[in-house]
């Protein structure tokens, strides 16, 4: 239980952090969040896509055809 407990606030600090970063900046990819952060791209990969679920951000880009995508995120309240 106390693991869950860490990691569940481990993960509100960094959507925290990861709104913050959006404030200061406007639009970011999530390989730019995870540097700045120092953390795993995948898992705020995983964050953006929760916080878009919830209304809270949006993406904002387009691909270069196969899977090469330029995306940005933002927050919607922008």
């Amino acid at each position: 239980m106390v693991n869950h407990a860490v990691r569940d606030l481990t993960s509100q600090r960094l959507v925290e952090q990861i709104i913050n970063l959006l404030k200061e900046y406007g639009e970011l990819s999530s390989a730019d969040i995870a540097k700045m952060l120092g953390v795993n791209r995948r898992s705020v990969v995983a964050i953006l896509a929760r916080l878009r679920r919830e209304g809270i951000v949006e993406y904002i880009g387009y691909c270069f055809g196969g899977n090469r995508c330029n995306t940005k995120w933002k927050l919607k309240m922008n």
